[in-house]
């Protein structure tokens, strides 16, 4: 979905409100780029230019200093583009690929999640933190922060580093670091509306409303205090709203995406006869002729959600106080997701789904045609009751963190220390179109349900008592944490001051997965029939240092390590060296040499088992190969259709490695206007990964 000028500027409808009332605001402009890379040394000033600490080192600085590849973007920057949310914010960001979750295949619940993908090497791999700390990661999957939770009012500045920062932060840092940087005074009060109505009919509207305030300025007053509550919701986008994605059969790009899981039903007869009473004319367009088979086949693409329905609310507040050289804060951050996703009416098949010949809808008995070959029979059933209406999985996650933290200068040290308490849970639930197997089982052997036609008032009747609904997984993470990191310079070298930083960190992290094995063990089409109950916890302990050695004038070596040991997957010890050059005020060289890791999170050791439907379909290498029903096989189930993929996690993992390498030019041949060009070469070692389903189902001879 692209948005037009016009789009954006409906977008930003309402917006940019005061204490006093709503204003209009001006038309978006273009994105401002970031402070310049090149600046010549700062010279003397009446006011001494402030250190500050910069995202990828421990060494408060000038600015200017840093030979790290950061990228800055500015809240003014956000109201210019009409940026909403942190998803969309991140999204300006060239080498970053943020995503929105959806429960687009089943028994893959996301709770609505947003998350950032940096070099499109993966979320994980993608470190988050909001003021240089880090955020629980969300309960599913637990190897990202949902961006949902940060309030875009909040932010003062979004400093993105783009190298691997493992000896800093230690894992998830391989593709680079994404700190989200608040504001520390907020005086006044501000109200803003947004509404954004999509160019393209049909689904997709969002609304926003934001109000922040505060009072104090905390260089003046000595004290701060502020708060952001922000609500936005989406509208959903079904699939057939847009023409690109209306079906999932398109002959002019080789695509016949379909299911051979279908209403009307398809059949398997006990002497190897295979068909549906009603091909070639099928239920078009939900359902079409198999080209050459006397069978249906489904198109579920017509059934998914492009977009979820979503809500997402985050609020946030923090008190500074200083005290002399010292500044105490106080922060609370709490975010709530909502996804309501829905995929095509479940798809009973292989789950002992069988009609006798007594039955009144069998084939030829006098309701539904007969076939030939059929002479009364049992029938293995693949069917999709419409009736029931499409699966509806409605995700919910809530995020709060409450830091204490303590900064400022002690016996010529600049020191950062803080104390965090994380919780995330998130909860999934049937909320439509999922029914209990063995009642269909039960209902189709009795003769109640047609699977071939319309429900008379007594299967409609079943079918509705079939319907489950409900919470059948809940997940909860919790995260607690001290950390403290000092810095200063040692001495002065002939090219300037020798910086000097170390620190350490401890945190105790816990998981439960709760699953109603009631509830999801009833419906083989929730991916959680079998899943059971999971939990596990880690401790972890990181010593980090870091030194800036200016060897010579305008040249700049950084060096960097950290050892981080987890008590379930044990030590990892990763180095960093990077090298900054600026011979001319106009020209810059860097480069850097780092090594990475990411442990296995939680999720990846102790989630519950799904198994759920392959996204494409294939044939099965035993049953069917190439193409071909072994005999005896059902052809429904077999051939060309979606076949399950087991998943979950894996108490063997071990933590995946990566090295890299970097090198860049950045030139600025006259004032505000900057030329840069960086390579990046990341080679990944022991890898936590799912193999994608085209590589399994490509690799298996037959």
């Amino acid at each position: 979905m692209t948005e037009t000028i016009l789009s954006r500027n409906l977008r930003r409808l309402f917006t940019c409100g005061s204490a006093a009332g709503l204003v209009l605001c001006a038309p978006p402009l273009l994105a401002q780029t970031s402070p310049p890379a090149l600046q010549p040394p700062p010279t003397p000033a009446a006011a001494p230019m402030q250190r500050v600490e910069i995202t990828g080192s421990s060494i408060r600085r000038l600015a200017t200093e840093t030979s790290l590849p950061i990228t800055t973007i500015r809240a003014s920057d956000f109201a210019k583009q009409g940026l909403a949310t942190a998803q969309e914010v991140l999204n300006a960001i060239p080498m970053n690929q943020s995503s929105e979750g959806s429960t687009a295949a089943v028994g893959s619940g996301t709770g609505g999640r947003a998350t950032a993908d940096l070099r499109g090497l993966g979320g994980d791999k993608t470190l988050v933190l909001l003021n240089g700390r880090r955020l629980a990661n969300h309960p599913y999957f637990a190897d990202s922060v949902d961006l949902n939770i940060i309030p875009v009012a909040a932010l003062e500045r979004v400093e993105v580093l783009r190298d691997g920062a493992s000896a800093i932060y230690g894992t998830d840092a391989i593709g680079g670091v994404i700190n989200f940087i608040t504001k520390r005074s907020v005086e006044g009060a501000a109200l803003v509306v947004e509404a954004y109505e999509p160019y393209a009919q049909g689904g997709g509207h969002e609304q926003r409303l934001n109000l922040s305030g505060g009072w104090g300025d905390l260089e003046r007053d000595g004290l701060s205090m502020w708060g952001v509550i922000d609500w936005h919701q989406q509208s959903a986008l079904r699939a057939t709203d847009r023409s690109f994605s209306s079906t999932g059969i398109r002959p002019e790009r080789g695509m016949f995406e379909v299911s051979g899981t279908t209403f009307p039903a398809n059949f398997f007869s006990d002497n190897g006869v295979t068909g549906n009473p009603y091909a070639p004319a099928c239920q078009p367009p939900d359902s079409v002729a198999l080209p050459g088979e006397p069978l249906c086949a489904f198109d579920y693409t017509r059934f998914v959600d492009n977009i979820p329905k979503t809500r997402q609310f985050s609020a946030m507040a923090r008190l500074n106080k200083k005290f002399g050289a010292h500044t105490a804060g106080l922060e609370f951050v709490h975010g709530r997701s909502t996804n309501e996703a829905q995929v095509a009416p479940p798809p009973l098949s292989g789950i002992g789904v069988t009609m006798t010949g007594d039955s009144p809808f069998y084939p030829g008995n006098g309701i539904v045609p007969a076939f030939p070959g059929l002479s009364g029979e049992p029938l293995d059933i693949a069917w999709r009751p419409l009736e029931t209406g499409r699966r509806n999985n409605f995700d919910s996650s809530i995020t709060d963190r409450l830091l204490a933290s303590l900064e400022g200068t002690l016996a010529g040290w600049d020191y950062n220390t803080a104390i965090s308490y994380s919780l995330g849970k998130a909860k999934s639930i049937f909320n439509g179109g999922y029914v209990i197997d063995q009642r269909i089982i039960d209902g189709v052997a009795a003769g109640i349900l047609n699977p071939f036609g319309p429900q008379n008032a007594q299967g409609a009747d079943y079918l509705r008592n079939s319907i489950l609904s409900g919470e059948y997984l809940h997940a909860r993470i919790h995260s607690a944490a001290v950390d403290a990191r000092a810095s200063r310079e040692l001495m002065t070298l002939p090219g300037g001051p020798l910086g000097f930083a170390i620190g350490a960190e401890f945190r105790r992290d816990r998981a439960k997965y709760f699953v109603n094995r009631e509830l999801a063990s009833q419906a083989s089409s929730s991916g959680s029939a079998d899943a059971q109950d999971q939990s596990g916890a880690r401790s972890i302990w990181a010593l980090f240092s870091e030194v800036n050695v200016p060897i010579i004038k305008d040249l700049e070596l950084n060096v960097a390590a950290r050892y981080d040991h987890y008590s379930d997957v044990g030590g990892s010890f990763n180095p960093k060296v990077a090298l900054r050059w600026q011979p001319t005020p106009q020209l810059l060289l860097r480069g850097s040499f780092n090594k990475g890791f990411r442990a296995p999170t939680l999720f990846d050791l102790y989630g519950p088992q799904t198994t759920t439907n392959s996204s494409d379909t294939y044939d099965d290498p035993v049953l069917c190969p190439n193409g071909v029903p072994a005999p005896g096989a059902n052809p429904n189930i077999a051939c060309g259709q979606q076949q399950f993929v087991r998943g979950g996690g894996n108490p063997d993992l071990s933590p995946e490695r990566s090295r890299t390498y970097s090198a860049g030019i950045v030139v600025e041949p006259i004032k505000n206007l900057t030329f840069s060009l960086d390579y990046w070469n990341i080679r990944l070692k022991d890898q936590i990964s799912e193999l994608a389903e085209q590589t399994l189902f490509s690799e298996i001879a037959p």
